[in-house]
């Protein structure tokens, strides 16, 4: 079923009324500095893993705690559709790195609602995806929907998480001299862009008692 554009804008303007605009979310140093200081433990599945597994080296786990989907052909994954896990599965951790911009919206909101099964009661959900407002960030020919921080947490209020936290970040430290600064901040006013090229939206579901 299409996703409605009105839960989308309600969505939007409930972000914005709680979060700010884009310029007043905090800026973190990654998501992966983010996932290592939080991770205490649990069963993860990492979505759109990437044929080097990357979040499984950062934690160190081992087959049972680690689970991937994917469906790049050059990789090796546990399930290459969201669809292949079994109904009684729950995750404590989700991760999410880069990878709803490669779906169209409806595609998304059918992921995230499939996902939400598998999450634990409890459990964390991390997404990442281009910062939008980054002058070059979204240049890349497989990259389909342009969601903003507003617009993903839209979808995933609407698919059922519970969004904690939104931050943006940058791969590469921003410069030190104040002269960047200023430059930074003379180029945001005009442009409307921003230095941080990504964002992360921090989520779960309510614990049942």
């Amino acid at each position: 079923m299409p996703v409605s554009y009105s839960i989308l804008s309600k969505g939007r303007k409930e972000a914005f009324d709680k979060f700010g605009s884009l310029y007043q979310l905090p800026i973190i140093r990654s998501p992966y500095d983010y996932l290592r200081k939080q991770f205490t433990g649990g069963k993860v599945l990492d979505v759109g893993a990437g044929a080097d597994l990357y979040v499984r080296q950062l934690l160190r786990l081992d087959d049972d705690s680690y689970h991937s989907l994917d469906n790049d052909p050059d990789g090796q994954f546990t399930y290459r559709d969201v669809k292949e896990i079994p109904s009684s599965r729950l995750y404590d951790w989700m991760v999410l790195n880069q990878v709803l911009e490669h779906l169209t919206i409806n595609d998304t909101a059918e992921l995230l609602k499939n996902l939400v099964d598998h999450l634990r009661p409890g459990g964390m959900f991390l997404a990442t995806i281009p910062n939008t407002a980054h002058p070059v960030r979204y240049r890349t020919e497989t990259h389909v929907t342009p969601w903003s921080y507003t617009g993903l947490y839209a979808i995933c209020t609407a698919s059922g998480y519970q969004v904690q936290q939104i931050y943006r970040y940058n791969k590469e430290r921003f410069p030190l001299d104040p002269f960047s600064w200023l430059i930074e901040r003379m180029m945001r006013r005009i442009y409307r862009i921003d230095w941080c090229d990504s964002i992360l939206l921090i989520a779960a579901i309510e614990e049942t008692t």
